[in-house]
């Protein structure tokens, strides 16, 4: 998650420390409350409050067999270390609703299933704003939402 603050208040606050600027890409800090992320989740259509700006991206995104890869991988080493990191990186470096909902080859899991069984409210939140499809299911017949 990101948030904006003013560094240089901060930078005064602890006595004139060094600020330093990292540039790079910040994701849009959105507030949902209980209730709007229950009627997220509950919806069977339209299941993230944005859904006109994604579904221009689902028809211009293909994921090439090698970023297909990297996304098994990356879901594997989720579920055996619980290091998520991989699995953020490549969320967050293509953004489209292809990665969003991408399912495993294997077991179908995909990144939103992930962060739900790791307990990770943030990005699960993140994704439903991005337009993850929680109704997707696994091999077994469940969702995320189970």
């Amino acid at each position: 998650m990101s948030a904006t603050l003013d560094a240089e208040r901060f930078s005064k606050y602890f006595g004139g420390c060094p600020v330093i600027r990292v540039p790079g890409f910040t994701y849009p800090v959105k507030t949902f409350y209980l209730e709007d992320v229950l009627s997220i989740v509950k919806s069977t259509e339209n299941n993230h409050p944005d859904s006109t700006s994604t579904s221009v991206k689902s028809e211009e995104s293909i994921l090439t067999e090698e970023y297909k890869v990297a996304l098994d991988e990356a879901i594997n080493v989720s579920f055996s270390d619980d290091n998520l990191d991989p699995l953020l990186d490549l969320i967050s470096s293509d953004g489209g609703p292809k990665v969003f909902n991408y399912q495993h080859s294997l077991s179908g899991v995909t990144p939103l299933m992930v962060f739900a069984g790791k307990g990770c409210v943030g990005d699960i939140c993140m994704l439903l704003s991005f337009g993850a499809d929680c109704h997707l299911r696994v091999n077994d017949g469940k969702t995320a939402l189970d």
